[in-house]
């Protein structure tokens, strides 16, 4: 329940510029907070990069950590096994659900900065 492919996105979007990863694990942008959704082109062209993102993610804050009804948020990591096993459901058709987001609902960076 670890899932690992070629490359992470999201730490691929935090080394371009785009955004930081916050206490959650999750990719924070200033405009746009934690609501993105990212994908990746691989190439071999030698392109410029972006400085680094603007860490928006506030110090101190502990209401994504403390939000988890699994605790699967610690010490910057999540266990994917803990987290996945409650997050995704199925509804009594056979359709896929998301049953908690509580982290990505409770940051206050949610929506980025106002």
């Amino acid at each position: 329940m670890r899932g690992k492919g070629l490359i992470s996105m999201k730490h691929t979007a935090a080394l371009c510029g785009i955004g930081e990863i916050g206490k959650s694990t999750l990719l924070l942008n200033p405009k746009y907070g934690n609501l993105l959704t990212i994908g990746v082109i691989l190439t071999n062209l030698d392109l410029k990069s972006d400085p680094l993102g603007e860490n928006i993610c506030i110090e101190g804050c502990t209401k994504c950590i403390d939000a988890c009804p699994v605790q699967a948020i610690k010490n910057g990591v999540v266990n994917q096994k803990l987290c996945r096993m409650n997050t995704y459901g199925k509804t009594a058709r056979g359709f896929d659900t998301v049953d908690c987001n509580h982290c990505r609902v409770i940051c206050p960076m949610r929506f980025g900065r106002s």
